[in-house]
């Protein structure tokens, strides 16, 4: 027969697998379940194709898979302001530069620096020019600063500035299905009996030509100041992540901001240059050369300044190539047999630009006789 103490301890030790051994099994195996749904619908619902109609986002920015093995020399990372701005092939057509254009719409710098790292799977250059615009993208301005961050980082022991760039990305990397959970209604019978496949091929390396135009209504938007924007510690983690990731690379980093005339102001500049003092890296700011670009706010831009049609995009490609060229050393691809397809990609390349710069004009042309 059991004594007090000895049914007091059995009844401590029932009480402890029904209180909490059981509920933390409970919830361990339902994690677990959770977590073999979650990889299991990742391998249907992932587009199959780097395509719009398969569903994926920012095709264009991905086609670099299509690429062969370590080819790229130079890679430009930013967000859509970098595939409107900069033209891979007309570096490639002027100095024989292999370069590769990666832009997302709207990116923050977390997510560039998850598709760089999926583009150094694959290739190893050895420049990385880096847009700084991206670093103020959906980023909240000092005065509102969610101090519960401070609570992420010391669990972290890391610098971020949401639970959005720390789990939620992580979370899609690991399980897709979280990303593309929509695309349940479109599946169809390559879904579930393919893997993913994203060497579709894309023309001009990642650049996106336009021919529309629509001037821009303030010209004087770098009006000088002292004023510095802040830079928020979440952009600013994300562009040492990128920028200690390019150097383990062995990879030389410029900072780079093309012309934007409604996005861009003299405070931003301001903390770029601040920035870049800090990590030791050159910055070149197109708006501040304007003149010395050619850049013709009337007949070079798209959409009123944010973004340039394929006539800004050949002036500031331009510009870039002779810095590059005279700070710079990087192979003249052109004769060599590994890029005999760029060859044919830039006899198309220059097709498709000189009907561009033909319907800029014309475009120009019309926008100007509707305002008088």
């Amino acid at each position: 027969m059991l004594s007090s103490e000895e049914k007091v301890c059995c009844d401590m030790k029932k009480d402890i697998k029904n209180n909490i051994l059981k509920p933390v099994a409970g919830t361990a195996a339902f994690l677990l379940i959770l977590a073999l749904m979650l990889a299991v619908c990742s391998k249907i619902l992932v587009p199959k194709e780097n395509t719009p109609r398969a569903g994926v986002k920012n095709y264009i920015s991905k086609a670099f898979h299509y690429e062969s093995p370590n080819t790229i020399d130079l890679v430009f990372l930013g967000n859509s302001e970098m595939y409107r701005n900069v033209s891979p092939m007309q570096l490639y057509n002027d100095y024989g530069y292999a370069a590769y254009n990666i832009g997302i719409h709207s990116a923050r710098m977390c997510d560039l620096y998850y598709i760089f790292k999926d583009f150094l799977k694959k290739q190893s250059p050895q420049f990385l020019a880096l847009d700084v615009n991206a670093a103020f993208e959906n980023a909240p301005e000092e005065g509102q600063y969610d101090f519960s961050a401070k609570s992420v980082n010391t669990f972290l022991r890391d610098e971020c500035d949401s639970m959005d760039e720390v789990l939620s990305r992580n979370l899609n990397q690991v399980f897709p299905s979280i990303e593309y959970h929509s695309r349940w209604k479109s599946l169809t019978e390559k879904d579930f009996t393919s893997g993913p496949d994203y060497t579709k091929f894309y023309p001009y390396k990642g650049f996106a030509s336009n021919s529309s135009v629509k001037p821009v209504k303030n010209e004087n938007y770098m009006q000088e100041t002292d004023k510095i924007d802040y830079l928020h510690m979440g952009s600013r983690m994300y562009m040492n992540k990128i920028v200690a990731l390019a150097k383990e690379k062995g990879m030389e980093v410029l900072l780079i901001e093309g012309p934007d005339a409604k996005m861009w102001n003299m405070p931003r500049h301001n903390a770029v240059v601040q920035y870049a003092e800090e990590a030791g890296l050159p910055f070149v700011d197109c708006n501040t050369v304007n003149e010395d670009i050619g850049i013709n706010w009337k007949m070079d831009t798209k959409d009123g300044g944010e973004h340039l049609n394929v006539s800004g995009a050949k002036k500031t490609t331009a510009y870039y190539g002779k810095y590059l060229s005279s700070h710079y050393t990087f192979p003249d691809r052109r004769g060599d047999e590994k890029y005999n397809s760029w060859e044919k990609e830039v006899v198309q390349y220059n097709d498709m630009m000189e009907k561009g710069l033909k319907k800029v004009a014309e475009n120009a042309r019309k926008f100007a006789a509707k305002k008088k």
